[in-house]
């Protein structure tokens, strides 16, 4: 349910957990439904000092993800009203795990993470892991497993400042390395300034995560070190892209698909930003192939202009290639557009 105009710090009161906020609905192949999950209510039944679900999705996007025989549902929400801030409703992000047989809650919370303004959900073979793009508690961007966080990448600027000045990409496995589990993709300004909206270049940049104790690979080749919530950190990356000050280009949308033996294909969409008050003009997709240390495999290629990358859904794999979906509502038609590891990019209708 969208009720961001009807919530303020009186709606919904306190202690009230409400019917069709959010609901999860598992069908079968001929759309017979095999259960449905009211979930606000159904987390109370199972834990009576659970969290509202106030204003799914607020701020914040969402993710669904099925695996070892359990749902992981995270999105944002409203917190209960402040009092010190005459009733204003933080933000923050909410997990919701269900049994994938038989929609039965398992549990109601993972993480804290607030605010949280991006999320990614995956299923590693294991469990659930949590990506996260938090501004607040932390300021950094949220690798989570099994219940604990750990920063992949410590975000400039002040404790919460909206302004992250970074995108939130993906999490993929590395398979068969002792010592390395997932590889991220984000973009973030490869400058250490926060003097205005907008202060150098944004890259997409890479990290590998340690799979005993989570932490970021120390040897990437790459530093930035920043003033994050009032501290200095040091973060350890691979740069991708290399955009320069006074290019006025940045990396957006990064989304990163795993197509075995360790090679990924990184897809984003190229922007420059107009310095004479008119819009950013939008230069197309482009997409390039990596390895699990983030070494260049296809070197970056324009794949198409015609058309966008998602901001919110997933790239995802298909017949071992990257693809996503767009669609044309006048023509009443879906897009499948495929990239694969040579770069060659293939746009296929559907009617």
């Amino acid at each position: 349910m969208d009720e961001d105009d009807a919530v303020d710090a009186n709606h919904p009161p306190l202690d009230t957990y409400r019917k069709n906020i959010v609901r999860v609905v598992k069908v079968g192949p001929t759309g017979n439904i095999k259960f449905d999950v009211d979930l606000d209510t159904a987390r109370h039944d199972f834990d009576s000092g659970a969290e509202m679900i106030v204003n799914p999705m607020v701020a914040a996007t969402a993710r669904l993800a099925i695996g070892g025989g359990e749902i992981a549902l995270v999105h944002g929400i409203n917190t209960d009203p402040d009092p010190n801030i005459n009733g204003a409703r933080h933000q923050k992000a909410l997990s919701t795990r269900l049994n994938s047989e038989s929609g039965a809650i398992t549990k109601t919370s993972s993480i804290w993470c607030s605010h949280s303004f991006d999320q990614r959900l995956f299923f590693d073979g294991e469990g659930m892991i949590e990506y996260h793009l938090g501004d607040a508690y932390p300021r950094y961007i949220v690798f989570a497993k099994k219940h604990k966080s750990y920063p992949v990448f410590h975000i400039k600027g002040n404790l919460g400042e909206n302004n992250t000045r970074t995108r939130l990409g993906d999490i993929a496995r590395i398979d068969n390395d002792p010592a390395f589990g997932y590889i991220t993709l984000f973009a973030t300004e490869s400058s250490t300034e926060t003097n205005g909206t907008i202060s150098g270049p944004r890259n997409l940049a890479m990290v590998r995560v340690h799979k005993s104790d989570h932490t970021p690979d120390p040897d990437l080749p790459d530093t930035l070190e920043v003033m994050s919530s009032g501290q200095k950190k040091m973060n350890t990356l691979k740069w991708l892209t290399d955009y320069q000050v006074g290019s006025d280009l940045h990396a957006e949308r990064p989304k990163l698909v795993g197509v075995g033996s360790n090679r990924y294909i990184v897809l984003w969409e190229q922007w420059q930003a107009q310095v004479d008050g008119r819009n950013d003009r939008f230069m197309g997709v482009f997409g390039m192939v990596i390895n699990d240390e983030g070494k260049t495999i296809a070197s970056a290629k324009h794949l198409t202009d015609q058309y966008h990358l998602h901001r919110g859904d997933d790239a995802f794999l298909l017949d071992g290639k990257a693809a996503w979906m767009t669609g044309n509502k006048s023509q009443k038609e879906l897009y499948i557009h495929l990239v694969d590891t040579t770069l060659q990019y293939e746009k296929v209708t559907l009617r």
